[in-house]
């Protein structure tokens, strides 16, 4: 699960432009935060966006690979999808799809009840 530290480097210049941006080492990747709240990960040197019902099912449609690491033996679905091949060197592209993540990510976060909320703006 582990990215190298060039990988880590090159997606937080990629992304340079979206505000409120932090990433911080988890479980052998990374997490892409912005106000709190996960917007994408890192993994294996590959690039994963958060993405929500029809954008998440578009993106599965293009060949977009889900991530789906494996707890206890088990392979685990989660709502992020890896994003193409030509994000990794267009940072228009790239914020473009860190934006939408964020929204998706947004309105999962206010369908919680607001004492388990992370958006805090």
């Amino acid at each position: 699960m582990k990215s190298s530290p060039e990988f880590v480097v090159h997606i937080k210049d990629l992304l340079s432009d979206v505000p409120s941006l932090r990433v911080r080492a988890m479980f052998g990747g990374h997490g892409i935060f912005r106000e709190g709240l996960m917007i994408a990960l890192l993994s294996d040197d590959l690039l994963y966006f958060r993405a929500n019902g029809d954008r998440g099912e578009a993106l599965r449609l293009k060949g977009s690979a889900q991530f789906m690491p494996k707890v206890r033996g088990r392979s685990q679905s989660m709502p992020y999808y890896r994003a193409p091949d030509d994000a990794l060197e267009d940072p228009e592209l790239t914020n473009s799809l860190a934006v939408a993540s964020f929204d998706d990510a947004l309105r999962c976060d206010q369908t919680q009840p607001a004492s388990k909320r992370k958006y805090r703006p």
